[in-house]
Order: C-alpha cells, then sequence, then structure tokens
C-alpha cells in the first residue's frame, strides 16, 4: 500500500551550517542521520556530516540480540587459500540457500595476495584459524557479542615435551610454528625447505577454543615442496630458518593441540572474525591498525553495555566522503555508545550492505573507495529468522531524505509494510 505526498524540507544553508558547528566531534553528534528498520530489533542508520578531513557519509547498522535476527561469520570459500568474494556475492550466495539477509559488512584484514584472514575464524563453534596477537568479535548462539583477545598462546605437548605455535592455517614463515590442515588448502604450498609432522583427528569436529584436542603422529616430510593434506590431518610445521623451539615427535604419538584462552566465553561462540582493538571499557585503545593516522574508509564493531551491537562503515578517500583515522573512528564508536570495539579491514575493503524496507534482497548501501566492490576474505552478516505476516505494521517513506532550497517541493511515497512471523530456526551455513 503507498500513498505519494509532497513536503518542504530543511534549507541547504542551514543543514550546512548544522554540520560544520561540531567539526571537531564524533560524526553522530555533528552531523544530519536518518534511520529506518529493516528487521526485528535491527535499525539502519545514515549519517552526513562535515569534520576537519571534509565530508564524511557513514552506515550503522544496530541491532539488539533475540532469537529473530541472527549474526553470521561467513568465509569466502571453504578453504581460506585463494578464495575472495564481494560483499555483494557472498550475501547472494547466502541468499540462494534461502537465507533473509538483513545486511552486512567486510570483516577481518587479510593478505591481497592469496585471501588468507589475519586473525581468528570461528565457524559453528569450531575455531578453523588463529593467530596468537590479534583480538576479534565473535557471536554467542543467542546473537550476543563478546569482543576481545580470543587465544592467547597455542601449545602442542606429549610426552616427549610441550612446543607453542604462532599460527593456524596461516602462510608459513620464519616467525614460528605453524598449524595447517584441510581449512587452509588441499596443500601445503611450500617453497622453502622446513620439517613437518603430519598428524591424524581423532575427531575433526571437536576442535574448539580453551578445549584440547587429541592428535597421533602418522608421518613426516621434511623437504621444499608441497605436499597433500588430507581431510582428517593436521600438519606441524617450521621454516627451516625458523629457530623456535622444535621436538621430532615420533609416529605413533599422541599429542593435545589446545587453543589457550585468558578470557572467559570464547569456548561458547558459535561465530568469531579478528579485527584489531578500538575501544576498550568505553576508553579509545587503538593499537597496530594499517594506515591508523591515515583518513580512509573504515570498517568497525562494537558493543554498547545493554548488549546491543553496533556494525559501522564510512565511506573514504573521496571526495563524496573523506573517511576517518583510527583515534576519530574510536571516538565515533564510543560516540554511539560502544564500551567495546575492534576495527576491521579498511579502505577500499569496506563496504556494508542492507535489504531496504520492502525489498527481498541485501544490496550495498556504501561507495567503495576504489570505485568498486573489492574482494576479501569474510564478513559478519546479519540474517532474519520471522516471515511477514501480512499484516501493516509500520510506515517506510521514500526518499529517505533529500536537500533542497527553501521554496522546493520534494514528492514521497509512503509504504505500510507487513510485520513478521517466526521463520523456525535452522543452523547457519557459512560455507559459501
Amino acid at each position: 500500500m503507498k500513498h505519494p505526498f509532497t513536503a518542504r524540507l530543511l534549507s541547504v544553508g542551514f543543514c550546512a551550517t548544522l554540520f560544520l558547528g561540531a567539526a571537531q566531534g564524533a560524526l553522530i553528534d555533528g552531523g544530519f542521520t536518518y534511520s529506518y528498520r529493516i528487521g526485528s530489533g535491527t535499525t539502519y542508520h545514515n549519517t552526513y556530516a562535515v569534520n576537519s578531513a571534509g565530508t564524511q557519509r557513514a552506515n550503522a547498522i544496530e541491532y539488539k540480540p533475540s532469537p529473530n535476527v541472527s549474526p553470521m561469520g561467513v568465509r569466502s570459500g571453504t578453504q581460506f587459500y585463494g578464495n575472495k568474494k564481494t560483499l555483494s556475492q557472498a550475501a547472494a550466495a547466502l541468499e540462494a540457500q534461502g537465507y533473509d539477509v538483513l545486511g552486512g559488512i567486510n570483516a577481518d584484514f587479510f593478505s591481497t595476495e592469496n585471501g588468507i584472514p589475519t586473525g581468528v575464524v570461528v565457524d559453528n563453534g569450531r575455531i578453523i584459524a588463529c593467530n596468537t596477537w590479534q583480538s576479534a568479535v565473535g557471536f554467542r548462539a543467542d546473537g550476543s557479542a563478546l569482543i576481545g583477545q580470543p587465544v592467547t598462546s597455542i601449545t602442542v605437548s606429549g610426552s616427549s615435551g610441550k612446543v607453542g605455535v604462532y599460527g593456524y592455517n596461516k602462510m608459513r614463515t620464519a616467525v614460528g610454528l605453524y598449524l595447517l590442515d584441510s581449512y587452509y588448502y588441499n596443500e601445503t604450498r611450500f617453497s622453502t625447505p622446513g620439517q613437518s609432522i603430519i598428524l591424524e583427528y581423532e575427531n575433526k569436529a571437536d576442535l574448539r577454543i580453551g578445549h584440547p584436542a587429541t592428535f597421533r603422529v602418522v608421518g613426516r616430510n621434511d623437504g621444499t615442496t608441497s605436499f597433500p593434506i588430507a581431510e582428517n590431518q593436521m600438519v606441524l610445521t617450521r621454516r627451516a630458518d625458523c629457530t623456535a623451539p622444535w621436538i621430532d615427535y615420533p609416529d605413533g604419538e599422541e599429542l593435545t593441540i589446545t587453543f589457550n584462552s585468558m578470557m572467559a566465553g570464547w569456548d561458547e561462540v558459535k561465530y568469531a572474525v579478528g579485527g584489531k582493538t578500538l575501544v576498550t571499557n568505553g576508553q579509545s585503545t587503538p593499537t597496530s591498525i594499517d594506515r591508523g593516522s591515515s583518513n580512509c574508509a573504515r570498517t568497525a564493531v562494537g558493543t554498547k553495555a545493554d548488549g546491543t551491537v553496533v556494525l559501522f562503515e564510512v565511506d573514504g578517500e573521496t571526495s563524496y566522503s573523506r573517511g576517518l583515522n583510527a583515534n576519530a573512528l574510536a571516538a565515533e564508536m564510543i560516540a554511539r555508545g560502544c564500551v567495546s570495539a575492534v576495527c576491521l579491514d579498511g579502505g577500499g575493503s569496506s563496504m556494508m550492505s542492507i535489504q531496504r524496507p520492502g525489498e527481498a534482497t541485501s544490496k550495498l548501501i556504501s561507495k567503495p573507495s576504489g570505485g568498486s566492490e573489492r574482494k576479501v576474505s569474510n564478513f559478519i552478516f546479519l540474517v532474519n529468522h520471522k516471515k511477514p505476516d501480512g499484516i501493516p505494521t509500520y510506515l517506510y517513506m521514500e526518499p529517505s531524505v533529500r536537500y533542497v532550497l527553501p521554496g522546493a517541493a520534494v514528492p514521497f511515497t509512503v509504504s505500510a509494510l507487513p510485520g513478521k512471523l517466526p521463520i523456525p530456526y535452522q543452523a547457519a551455513r557459512a560455507l559459501l
């Protein structure tokens, strides 16, 4: 049901004065924001402002955890190596599986060369990649979020002794020991000399943060060339120029691998993606963020004290929107009420999509600074678990906003949109 009507709006001059009045403050405090609902307990916000860097345009999705809308961490492919997708491609792939995608953002930093994400990845409770230094955001089965450092150390231990591991399903370097399995790729892709011990899982699904898992040594492969990784295998490896402690575990020895955490709750997360610390206990704490002092497009995710989750994206590096530096991004998340937040990948990788009211699919709402969507490694999506009930529940007006001169008139269309009934829940499938 649609009804057209005409209305007069604020003048451009007045709006510009409003935006410039808080040029040094957070965008949400000094700019103009319009909002509308895109799902149960889920609201989209668009902000237009001007700060000391210039024009800024930002997008945010806020949701309150509930059975009606759930977050998903989504990978670009079954294996990490060589798999990248755009946000639109990933959303379409989920929708092809039958999911009602309300919106999404790009997630972790990643290697543009091979698509391997930098930090932790948890998929349906199973850890499938991590390092031992990066922060992350994790989502429990009830939709609530946890932000912090999920893995503080990785240990391999047996009767022959214990060693520490630097990374799991990351490209092998001289920094330390690594673990690889078939989530990385179906072979090791080694091109430098090193040592490798081949392990077999007792239960491949039983690999979670904070829960020791048992393996058995079944062989070794010391050489320069790549070799296959079977579906039930794990490879413990180091490069020849690595000086980290190494134990040549003998065939048949039973080993325990543990992803240790000093923060409670990470064993409960269903999905997790890596990020870099931005806000901690309500204080700005940006560290090790790529191009941290530069204004560019940025993506972040944060949590409020009441559990509300904020997905944020600001366009950048164009005349359309200049973008934020790391400190300004932290200040923005705090201004939006976040007590914890992590910075996700930015620049040309920053993207957000939403499902506009009355539409059936999620579409790109941001303008990537590279001119088109960049293919990235992983994403965060919000999935709806309710279906339309056919009863008009709320009104949606289009266009959402227009800037015009005094005395001008703009036609609007108002749509009466239905509420939604619960959809029988099924476990989210994150493999595309």
